[in-house]
This record gives C-alpha cells, structure tokens and sequence, in this order.
C-alpha cells in the first residue's frame, strides 16, 4: 500500500519507498566509492598537512594541497567508469529477470516513474558522498590555513558529471539487453569500439594502400570522442599540469550533453521495451540484426588481423582479405547463435552471413585496388596552407641529418606537391619494393660505394579549410644514377636538400631557442682525428695558450679563437651552396667527406618572463667537405687540416 501510495502522490513519477530500499540494498556501492574518494582526497590531505614537515613549521603547505587536489580531480574518469557502471547495473538489473521484471512493473507506478526512481538513486549515490567528502576536506584545509576552495569546486564538478556519465551511458545500454551478464560485455565493448575498430581500419589501410598514416582513423576526432575515458582525459589534464575551470567546463559540457541523451534514449526505449524479452541478449528488434551483423564485422576484422600476423603474413595481402571475410562469417554465425539462443543456426541464417563476407571480401578489395584514389591524392598548392617534412635521413651523419621542417612559401609548397606526385607515378615501384621485400641496398662490385638505398618521406598538409592530411612514404628507393635528374622524385629531393635556405633551417632546427645574433663559441673538439706520431709533447692549437692542447688521441681540443672560425667558415660555406647533404654513401660523398667531425660549443643568453639573464649552452656539430672551401681555409690556418681523418673508399660503412 505505501508504494501505490506514494505513487499516487506523485502521480506515478517517482516512488520513495524504492528510492530508500535502492540507498539499503546497495549500499556496498556507494560505500566503496566513498572509501575510494575518501582516500583520494580528505585522507590524503590530513596525512600530508599533519606530516612531520608541516607539523615543524606549523603550516601546511599549499602547493601540497593542489597537487593533492588535483590527482583526485585527474582521477575521476576512471573512478566514474567503474563505479557509474557498477550502480546502474545494480539498479537497473531487475530488468534482467523475469520474475523481477514482471513484478515490478505489476506495481501502480509507471515505468517511467521506475526510470526516474532509480535514475535518482543513482545520482543520490555519487552526490551525497561527494558533498560530505567536500566539506570534510575544506574544513581540514581551513585548519591547516591552506584552504583552496578553487580546487575543491573544480573537483566536485568533475566527480559528479564523470560517474553520471558513465551510469546514463550504463542506464541507456541495459535498455537494449536483457542479459545481465551480457551488459558489462557491452558496456566494456562500446566504451572502445569506436577507437578499437579504427585501430583495426588503420591496419588494413596500411597493409593494402603503400602511403597510408598508420594511426590515421585511431588519431581521429572521431576515435577520440567517442572513446569516452580518453576524451574526458584528453579535455581535463591533455598538454597541461594544472586543471583549469575551462578544462572542467568542458567536461561538465561532454559529460551532461551526452548523458542527458543518454538517458533521453533510455527513456524512450524504456516505454516501448518488451518485458517478456527479459534473458534475451538483445531486446529491442531493429537492433538484433545490427548486433550480429557488427559482431560479424568486429569479429571478421580481429582475427582476421590474428590469423593473417601469426601465420599468413607471407601470404600477402590476398590471405588477409581471405581470412577477414572468413572470419566475419564465423562471427555473423555467433552472433546470430547469441540471439537464437540456439547452435542450429545455419538453415535461415547462412545467406545473411555469407552475403557479410561477400561484402567484406569487396570493401577490402576495393581498398587494395584504392577505389576511393588515396593513394593518387595529390593537393591542389592554393590549397595549401603549410606542409611538414620528416625526414628523410641524410650524410654525412652530423646536426643536419634530418630534414624536419615546416614551409609556409607558396614557391616552396609547389616544389614538395610536385615531389609528391613524382612519388605517387612510381607508386607501384615503391609498392612492390615495400611488399615483396625487394632490395633495400645495393654496392658496386667491389662493395665500395653504395649504388641504391631506401630512404622515408612524411608529408603532413594543413589545408585552407583546417583540416590536416597526412601521407607516408616508406620505403623510397633511391638509385645513384637518378640524383641528377631533375624530373626524378630522388632528384627532386636531393634539390630540396641541398638548397641552402633549406640546410641552414636544418642545422639551425638542433639549435631551437638560440638566437643567431647572441650565439657565441667557447671551444670544442674535433673527433676521430688522424693520430699524429710526430708530436712527442702538447702542442698548443689556435693561438690560445690557456687549456688548448692536445695529445696523441683521437680528439683535439679547439680553443675559443679556433671555434670561432670554424663555426663562421662554417656558415659561409653552407650559404655558399658549399655544403652538401647526400642520400647515399655513394662516390661522391666518400670523396668530399671527412671521416673526422668537428664539435662547437656554443653558449647564449636567456631573458624570462621577469627579466632573470640566464646562460644556456650545447653542442653542434657538422663533417668538414673538401668543398667547404672557408672551413678547408680556416683549419689550414689553425694547422688542423692535416689532422682529419682521410675517408677510405671502405671506411665508416
């Protein structure tokens, strides 16, 4: 009488007496959670504002407390998975029985008064815990004159709207299953799917399709946003130390939109819920067909991915496809034996099945035959905003080895686009080689100076309308006699690196913060020097007499005035088109570079935010060439010429 009573009352929404048995029955739940919260924040706070430390200078400390504070806050989302889950599936587990799906709903209260009842106990669960967990920490704060009200708002707002998230999404997926056992399956499945299928999308793309980004869909916004741990990590603490009140926001803002649509679908689907489905794994009808279609698909590109790693690989990509089509079929069969309740499936349900791996087996072909043109894909240069180069890796082997660099110049953007499409007409070269395995280097005949090698390409392009597209090459094949043709990819990017604008942004990219104007050498060495026998004691080098010498080793120290020069030569050279970057160690580059480096120290001054002068320091480092004619001056003048080690034809290798 009591329930129908206060159903009445409340004109069916909402019924007390259950709300109350909701907070008894289950209070292992909320209890937990408190203890954990507990733990995170209020016991951690006494045990460090009352540490012996503290305790000396009778004072807390405040930067203990945010950090404090601020671990509790960034530990939320996973907090609010586990335990948002756990409470809806408690609350809502009566829809898995029959008899107590059957008796609850004999009651006079309408369904969705049930809904809200325990929608609401739900929310009395992690509420009220996190009220009284709040007032207990600000007043240990306040005792110890460290109170951060900030911190503790921020951390209230988070560790509400993270469990409530989590227990709507919950909440939402109980009302399409009927199998308690099968509603954890889902909610782990759901919470990854997007970004694990993206992850198995992103392995067949760049098996088939020889430029594809590895992490391209998995890297997505998409993936993100509808991973939901990851995004709420990804807006709370991503590229920061402090949590901010935007950062908050912005969770507050994923966390109910989403959740209230949530709940809105669960409303609904709740009214039109057949409760004699009650066991079923799926219960709502337009959905069963979708769950064992996309198990198929799920299952087909798993361990298809599996099979094809551990034992086909050799096979090529024809197996993969084989085994990704055959594996889906497998996986329409299970999904259809869940919801049949039933091994005896195959009567009325092969075709379906079979019509699934027809269509995997023709989507993944069309991706190897790159219907769609990826592969093809050139931009069109006005509508290039920048583009970024990674690599490839250069000789000689010092601070200008890789090419990394972002363009902005509509000249310098045409030059890469046509460098992209001289790559993308031998695409099916650079496939082949990327396949079947082919060589990735090559020697004269007397293993002297390398004829072909492989190098890699990233290209990342930011469009005029924002968005960014990347393409990867690896491996390129680069052959000795294609160097010099201007109309080669390999010539066109062996112009690209030896431009001198272009080197100098290379070498200068090691060098980050300094400023060229205040850069100043303070010594250095040069490794690998030939030995010289004939000095029996220290010889002085570069006109500096304080800490300049050097014996028989294979490093000599260069004074400040010797550092100097070298480092100016240096420059002269490479704005000279004096300096050279090779693409193989080919007879050219053996014949121009010395074994030997040279290594300048250098050191520059540092203003911050508050005016603080501060000295940093590193190194550079860079190969005298023979056709570095100011370094070759400047090195005959210190006397040091003599000193670098030749390059033999089978030297370094």
């Amino acid at each position: 009488m009591g329930s129908g009573t206060s159903s009445f009352k409340f004109h069916g929404w909402f019924n007390p007496t259950l709300f109350k048995k909701n907070l008894t029955r289950f209070w292992p739940i909320w209890a937990v959670y408190t203890a954990v919260l507990a733990f995170l924040l209020p016991v951690e706070l006494l045990l460090t504002l009352t540490s012996r430390s503290n305790l000396l200078v009778n004072v807390g400390n405040l930067e203990d407390v945010r950090n404090i504070v601020r671990v509790a806050t960034a530990a939320m989302p996973t907090v609010g998975f586990l335990f948002g889950a756990m409470a809806a599936i408690a609350l809502f587990s009566y829809l898995m029985n029959a008899r107590s799906v059957q008796m609850l709903h004999a009651l006079p209260i309408r369904r969705e008064g049930l809904f809200l009842t325990n929608w609401l106990s739900g929310f009395a669960f992690f509420l009220a815990p996190n009220l009284a967990l709040l007032l207990i920490s600000a007043l240990i704060e306040a005792g110890m004159g460290v109170l951060d009200p900030r911190g503790l708002v921020l951390w209230l707002v988070t560790a509400t709207v993270c469990p409530m998230f989590f227990f709507c999404f919950t909440v939402c997926i109980a009302m399409f299953t009927g199998h308690v056992l099968a509603l954890p399956v889902f909610y782990g499945i759901l919470n990854v799917l997007v970004i694990g299928v993206c992850a198995l999308m992103d392995f067949a793309g760049g098996l088939m399709l020889y430029n594809y980004n590895g992490n391209h869909l998995m890297d997505s916004d998409l993936a993100r946003w509808c991973t939901p741990v990851y995004q709420l990590y990804h807006l709370l603490v991503s590229g920061r130390y402090d949590i901010t009140a935007q950062a908050v926001t912005a969770v507050a803002g994923y966390c109910v939109v989403l959740g209230a649509a949530f709940t809105l679908i669960a409303v609904l689907v709740y009214q039109r819920r057949q409760l004699e489905r009650a066991g079923d794994v799926i219960t709502v009808g337009w959905v069963r067909p979708v769950f064992q279609y996309g198990l198929g698909v799920c299952v087909g590109l798993l361990f298809g991915l599996v099979l094809y790693t551990n034992f086909f690989y050799s096979f090529g990509c024809g197996a993969y496809i084989f085994l990704t089509a055959l594996c889906a079929v497998i996986g329409a069969f299970a999904g259809r034996m869940l919801l049949k309740k039933t091994l005896r499936v195959f009567a009325d349900g092969w075709k379906g099945c079979f019509a699934l791996g027809v269509v995997m087996a023709l989507a993944l072909f069309g991706v190897r035959a790159d219907f769609l043109g990826f592969q093809r894909w050139t931009p069109d240069p006005a509508q290039v905003v920048s583009v970024q180069i990674h690599g490839p890796h250069t000789l000689p082997d010092d601070d200008g080895k890789y090419l990394d660099q972002t363009f902005t110049d509509a000249a310098d953007i045409r030059r890469i686009v046509a460098l992209h499409k001289a790559l993308n007409a031998d695409m099916q070269t650079l496939r082949d080689l990327k396949e079947h395995s082919g060589d990735y280097e090559r020697w004269d005949e007397e293993g002297e100076y390398q004829i072909m090698g492989t190098q890699y390409l990233r290209l990342s392009y930011t469009m005029a309308d924002g968005s960014v597209v990347n393409r990867w090459y690896d491996p390129i094949p680069v052959y000795q006699e294609t160097l010099e043709d201007p109309d080669t990819y390999a010539g066109m990017l062996n112009a690209l690196l030896n431009d001198p604008r272009v080197m100098g942004q290379t070498y200068w990219r090691y060098l980050g913060e300094i400023d060229g104007s205040d850069v100043k050498p303070t010594g250095g060495w040069i490794f690998r020097a030939a030995p010289a026998e004939k000095y029996e004691e220290d010889v002085e080098l570069g006109g500096s007499p304080a800490g300049a010498t050097y014996t028989q080793s294979d490093d000599l120290t260069l004074t400040d005035q010797a550092a100097r020069m070298l480092w100016q030569a240096f420059w002269e050279d490479l704005s000279a088109g004096r300096v050279h970057r090779y693409l193989l160690d080919d007879k050219a580059r053996q014949e121009n570079c010395y074994v030997s480096d040279i290594n300048i120290s250098l050191s520059w001054t540092v203003v911050d935010g508050s005016g603080e002068r501060s000295t940093r320091s590193q190194d550079f480092t860079f190969t005298p060439e023979k056709s570095a004619t100011s370094v070759m001056a400047a090195l005959e003048e210190l006397g040091l010429k003599d000193r670098l080690t030749q390059r033999g034809a089978r030297a370094g290798r």
